[in-house]
């Protein structure tokens, strides 16, 4: 393969992840969640990826201790489930987990609604799928919202923890450690929830944002990306992700690591 050609295949390549991301670009108001994203590949091809289920109904069920009667079976009737993951290393190997990450975690959050056990199936199945002598792992962090009953369960493998920015400005991490993907197939993984309010934002990203470093030479870290979080609290969310993005912005100067952020804020679902 000559060089010209290996470019082509390479601009493809990132033409058809970016596809994969762009696709995720439904709306979610009308579920109760507004959200904003953007994935940079510091290459042509990244292992960067975000995914956002549709908001479904969840079953119906008969009440166990009032036969006949039947009743939603959870909290809320709506559930929505959200994965950010990020795949070690870069080039076109990378690429390739990166692209299987995103079919699998498509296919599992159609049907499982738990992020413990959403972590748990694409686990098995990339310890089954990845070869064993893999340098290739993954972090994740899945998040579900409950958009009528205001509430997340949340967990992540070896990611960065997502972080809630309450409407009165308060900053808490929403963090269930786990192992990373990939590396032990029997893994069990916790999950936690939180109660949120109308208004309440939270922020999930890739460690290559955190750790870039801004034009003076300085790396911005995960208590600067949550100062500029917390800063522009009264912007809008697009506002919000552009502001984080210039901060690391350098003239030039390509980055060195794929950088991903997603901001959602919660909305007030009431129509009463």
């Amino acid at each position: 393969m000559n060089i010209d050609t290996f470019h082509k295949e390479m601009d493809l390549a990132g033409r058809i992840q970016q596809g994969l991301l762009s696709f995720q670009n439904q709306s979610y108001e009308l579920a109760g969640l507004t959200i904003a994203k953007q994935s940079l590949a510091a290459n042509r091809i990244g292992g960067d990826f975000y995914l956002f289920g549709a908001p479904q109904q969840l079953p119906l069920h008969a009440d166990e201790f009032l036969p006949g009667v039947v009743h939603y079976g959870a909290e809320s009737d709506t559930a929505i489930s959200m994965v950010v993951g990020d795949v070690t290393g870069h080039g076109i190997g990378s690429a390739l987990v990166m692209a299987l990450c995103v079919a699998l975690f498509s296919d599992i959050i159609k049907h499982n609604h738990s992020p413990g056990d959403i972590l748990k199936l694409a686990n098995e199945k990339l310890c089954a799928l990845l070869p064993t002598d893999s340098l290739y792992f993954v972090t994740a962090y899945v998040a579900t919202f409950f958009p009528r009953s205001q509430k997340i369960i949340f967990s992540q493998a070896g990611h960065p923890p997502g972080w809630l920015l309450s409407n009165t400005g308060d900053l808490t991490p929403l963090s269930c450690t786990n192992s990373f993907l990939g590396l032990y197939t029997d893994e069990a993984f916790d999950e936690a929830s939180h109660e949120l309010s109308p208004g309440d934002r939270i922020m999930l990203y890739t460690d290559g944002l955190s750790e870039a470093t801004k034009p003076n030479g300085q790396r911005l870290t995960e208590s600067g990306l949550c100062d500029l979080f917390q800063q522009h609290i009264h912007k809008s969310l697009d506002e919000t992700l552009s502001k984080i993005f210039e901060s690391v912005k350098q003239k030039n100067t390509p980055i060195s690591d794929d950088q991903t952020l997603v901001l959602i804020e919660t909305l007030d679902t009431d129509t009463d």
